[in-house]
């Protein structure tokens, strides 16, 4: 096992720890009419929630460890399968009853993410270009005036989705100021550094705001969908990520398996509103 696959290993599992605390915090403050950012101010004040982007935080450290050697796909199917440290904490630690499905859909992710482990080529691949540094950026922007201007903007699944789509955005900013930095001026020159910040403080709010309209499940699942396929994609078709010769229809049956497991057990993500 590679150095870039057991960080990306050890994000999914500060990631997991991390869903519980967060919707824990998140469910503590009152709900905002719209996506609101003095929500997060309302936040920083909770302790759980403070803990959990902490962790987040760690998580993020390692996801760059492993997007320096690890195409994106593989990365983010790892990384969704968060949910199974969810259930199967659930499990171990709050005595929460997994069905058998649940017990197949963990299978599932384990599967997946040894198919993917097996079938990585941790060659590094192309660069993006400027311009697509400067997409990055201004997709950011436009998902931050769409979210914020929306009054109708009210379920958690679009929500959720919203906040997957930004942090797919931030996965691959990550890969890309990853791959580029060599300086702090090439640092401070890249619009995807700033594509980075403000898709993780967005995609930190929405989130949260999606985490209190309802069913954590719903958000965690439409987050799953939008933070895998898009940057799966970017990866493969801009970034030039690839798999061991012969080695395609594995990785593609891992990434499959990984991300439906995880969207499975999604519904574990409840737990936290019921019993903290």
């Amino acid at each position: 096992m590679t150095l870039g696959f057991l960080g990306a290993l050890c994000a999914a599992l500060c990631l997991g720890v991390a869903a519980l605390l967060q919707a824990f915090g998140a469910r503590r403050i009152g709900t905002c009419a719209r996506v609101d950012p003095r929500l997060l101010w309302r936040l920083v004040r909770s302790v759980p929630y403070v803990s959990g982007l902490a962790l987040n935080g760690v998580a993020f450290a390692l996801s760059l460890v492993a997007l320096r050697s690890m195409p994106l796909f593989v990365v983010q199917a790892v990384i969704a399968s968060n949910l199974a440290v969810i259930a199967v904490l659930s499990w171990c630690v709050l005595r929460h009853r997994l069905s058998g499905r649940d017990w197949l859909a963990v299978a599932a992710v384990l599967a997946g993410v040894a198919l993917l482990s097996t079938s990585t080529d941790a060659a590094r691949a192309e660069s993006l270009a400027w311009i697509g540094r400067w997409a990055l950026l201004g997709a950011v922007i436009a998902l931050g005036v769409f979210a914020l201007g929306q009054r109708r903007l009210q379920g958690a699944a679009p929500i959720g989705f919203l906040a997957g789509l930004t942090y797919g955005i931030v996965a691959v900013a990550s890969r890309v100021v990853g791959d580029q930095l060599t300086s702090a001026s090439a640092l401070l020159l890249n619009p995807a550094t700033y594509a980075l910040a403000l898709g993780g403080v967005l995609g930190t709010l929405l989130y949260a705001t999606a985490l209190q309209r309802g069913s954590v499940t719903a958000a965690s699942a439409m987050t799953i969908v939008g933070q895998t396929l898009g940057p799966a994609a970017v990866g493969i078709f801009a970034l030039g990520d690839h798999t061991r010769q012969g080695f395609t229809a594995a990785a593609a049956a891992g990434f499959v398996l990984a991300v439906l497991g995880a969207l499975l057990l999604s519904r574990h993500a409840e737990l936290t509103t019921e019993r903290p």
